[in-house]
């Protein structure tokens, strides 16, 4: 037997996996890291099935992944739109969506309407956690912040909801969240828009 297994091992390792309860292996899957439990959705088509229903998504794009000339205007969200695609939008529901995203401030125009949409998704798909993470490389002298849409801010799913690099539109805006997301457990609301501050609920 070679370090990897005979084929008809690894057959009924995979036989063994597709046994297990699917509440098991939901959490098998809620303490392994997101680039994991992606790859696990290829061990059988049972666990294929229940990837999709996985409620948890993860999704970082930072220096320290793709090289900086990736940040920038359509690659960029073409690569992000194909993996929401997987993971977001063939969902049902979903318990928790983290977006870390590194971008140019100048392809902010063109990113907005798209993390609108994928923001949007997750609100309809009665997101408990969300946590929004923008990194933005300005090329020049304007500083320009992603506007959270108002629709995030009263959705009656919320507990969690942390943002970073982003700014709200209006006023009151504090008193809308607590108002429209009444399950709203934590807040915390880092660098709004050139201000920094950390609310709890």
């Amino acid at each position: 037997m070679n370090e990897t297994g005979t084929s008809e091992e690894v057959e009924e390792l995979l036989d063994y996996f597709s046994r297990l309860p699917e509440s098991v292996v939901h959490h098998i899957l809620s303490i392994l890291p997101f680039k994991a439990v992606v790859r696990c959705s290829v061990l059988s088509k049972t666990w294929n099935r229940i990837w999709s229903n996985y409620p948890n998504i993860a999704l970082v794009l930072s220096d320290d992944i793709i090289p900086y000339q990736q940040y920038h205007g359509r690659q960029l969200l073409d690569s992000i739109e194909g993996i929401l695609e997987q993971c977001l939008f063939r969902k049902a529901c979903i318990q928790k969506l983290l977006l870390s995203i590194s971008f140019v401030s100048s392809d902010l125009e063109e990113f907005a309407p798209n993390m609108d949409r994928w923001l949007g998704a997750a609100i309809e798909r009665n997101v408990s956690e969300l946590v929004l993470d923008l990194t933005h490389f300005s090329l020049d002298a304007l500083d320009i912040f992603y506007s959270i849409p108002e629709r995030v801010v009263v959705a009656h799913s919320l507990k969690t909801l942390k943002l970073h690099d982003c700014q709200f539109v209006g006023e009151n805006v504090l008193n809308k969240i607590l108002s429209g997301c009444p399950v709203l457990e934590f807040l915390d609301v880092i660098d709004q828009g050139g201000g920094s501050g950390t609310e709890e609920d």
